[in-house]
């Protein structure tokens, strides 16, 4: 089970987005409300990254499994935690370079490569838990925590594909969230390719040509809009946006106006 708890766990979220909260009447404060979904402008400066020879353990210590990750800590910071996860790969070179392009904020940061014969354990920033561990089916969700993890998945998304980055294989187990309430992509090392879908002039669409956006609004979107209340219905931006999934592209989604934070009162 989770360590998070829905209720106020996401709500930790708030802390880290712009957006309003309710003041003692329960009305909406004057400052916006809104998530805004800034398109995300490629790195053109590749970042350092290391790359060792031997396996991790001459800097890491061993914590837990988790999943296919190991969770270690830093033998020289013992409060560093970090996820470590081992592939059978051959093509070191170009996954290294695709990994020293990648700098976003909506990306977990990979930290180093250790190459061991042909096995690679890919060091990465630690991040507690997946999307599939909280078990959202099981809660009732307000329209602005939807809301957070839908932005904050589409900013990740559109930066791999200004890339050139195929983001066909990213499922809601590379969704991760940390205590802070961060939400990330944690991409996979032996998936990370250029995709073919940005060899021609095709306009991307959304629910065909990236599944992990599909299965969001399916889930947190599609599902639960006929469980709303009718003193609670979905704002028009929700609707505009969740049409716009329907028959628009990834460039048109991130244009579209942005989700609103709607907040419930409780006394």
């Amino acid at each position: 089970m989770s360590p998070f708890t829905i209720p106020h766990r996401l709500k930790r979220m708030n802390a880290r987005i712009s957006i309003s909260s309710p003041n003692r009447t329960g009305e909406m404060s004057k400052s916006t409300n809104n998530i805004h979904l800034e398109p995300v402008s490629p790195v053109t400066v590749n970042r350092m990254l290391r790359i060792l020879l031997g396996d991790p353990w001459d800097h890491y210590n061993y914590v837990h499994s988790c999943e296919q990750d190991i969770v270690a800590k830093q033998k020289v910071s013992y409060f560093k935690l970090v996820n470590i996860r081992q592939y059978h790969s051959t093509d070191i070179l170009e996954k290294s370079r695709l990994l020293s392009s990648i700098q976003c904020p909506n990306i977990a940061t990979v930290y180093s490569l250790y190459c061991d014969g042909n096995k690679t354990f890919v060091v990465t920033e630690y991040l507690d838990t997946s999307l599939p561990q909280l078990q959202l089916e099981k809660y009732y969700l307000e329209e602005w925590e939807i809301a957070t993890i839908m932005a904050e998945v589409l900013k990740g998304v559109a930066y791999m594909s200004s890339l050139k980055l195929s983001c066909r294989n990213i499922s809601r187990a590379n969704i991760r969230l940390s205590l802070g309430g961060e939400v990330k992509l944690a991409l996979d090392f032996q998936e990370l390719q250029h995709d073919h879908l940005h060899e021609n002039s095709k306009v991307s669409e959304v629910l065909l040509d990236f599944p992990i956006l599909a299965e969001l609004i399916e889930e947190m979107m599609l599902s639960r809009y006929h469980l709303t209340s009718d003193d609670e219905k979905w704002s028009e931006d929700a609707l505009s946006f969740l049409s716009c999934t329907l028959s628009g592209s990834l460039e048109a989604l991130i244009n579209v106006r942005p989700l609103t934070c709607k907040y419930r009162y409780n006394h």
